[in-house]
């Protein structure tokens, strides 16, 4: 038996009661694990941002700070 398998049975046997606790646990565990996920959208700005770094298109804190005056 998977551990797919085990859950559904455990949760067969789980009281009314208690599975909005475990739908709740199972969706928190979910969105921990997807928040760490890097989307497409963010893995195309960090390889943007590195590719400008690497051609030193960036401000030092000096210059950033003094942006701001």
């Amino acid at each position: 038996m998977n551990i797919k398998e085990q859950l559904i049975q455990e949760i067969d046997r789980i009281p009314e009661a208690l599975l909005s606790e475990v739908l709740d646990f199972t969706l928190f565990i979910k969105n921990r694990y997807l928040d760490d996920e890097v989307s497409e959208v963010e893995a195309v700005s960090i390889a943007e941002s590195r590719l400008a770094y690497e051609r030193g298109d960036y401000l030092t804190v000096d210059e950033f700070e003094a942006s701001l005056e």
